[in-house]
């Protein structure tokens, strides 16, 4: 096993834990039907146990492949896009970004309470009433959070938010460049005065 690639070693270990997510929600069902008697439960769990058991021991054969291709982690970004064309999403999507695409200002305000976001992308057109409180709301939390905010009037953009224009904000013309939209998150992935 120990010459398995990562990509098999992956594939090996997406059926087990398949197969305990089935089980545990099979369970529930039950539970929440008042169906589940305790053979049944007794059944889900050994099989839940039977399932995590092979995963132990595909890991315990993979550990020395596993450990060779170990790398320092880098934790995932963040990006909440507020009222943003779903065409957009194509081009942000990528490993290591987690997107969280909302269409309205109490959404993205929800989601802000519950996550930390490391870029906010603002449609100022589609995303409703309250932009200028969202944006007042979230400098507030972090003077230096990087927003983009896309209006086809860029001036219209820049005249209600002039406190808030400095290196941490770009306004973007819709349609939205994707070219010019990545080049702004490379930019704002970096730490401020880089």
């Amino acid at each position: 096993m120990a010459t398995d690639s990562p990509t098999r070693i992956l594939h090996d270990l997406a059926q087990p834990l398949n197969i305990i997510r089935l089980a545990a929600d099979g369970a529930l069902l039950m539970m929440e039907r008042s169906k589940a008697d305790p053979t049944y439960q007794a059944q889900q769990f050994a099989l839940i146990s039977q399932q995590c058991e092979a995963m132990a021991q595909l890991l315990a054969e993979s550990g020395p492949s596993l450990r060779r291709l170990a790398a320092p982690p880098s934790p995932p970004v963040h990006i909440l896009l507020v009222g943003v064309d779903a065409t957009a999403l194509t081009g942000l999507s990528g490993p290591g970004r987690c997107l969280y695409h909302v269409h309205t200002i109490e959404d993205a305000g929800l989601i802000f309470d519950d996550i930390a976001q490391d870029i906010v992308i603002i449609d100022m057109e589609t995303s409703g009433p309250g932009v200028s409180s969202l944006v007042e709301r979230l400098r507030d939390f972090d003077p230096l959070l990087p927003l983009i905010l896309v209006n086809t009037d860029t001036a219209a953009a820049r005249r209600v938010f002039p406190q808030k224009m400095d290196d941490r904000c770009a306004v973007l013309t819709k349609p939205i460049p994707i070219e010019v939209l990545r080049d702004c998150l490379t930019t704002f992935l970096q730490p401020p005065g880089e």
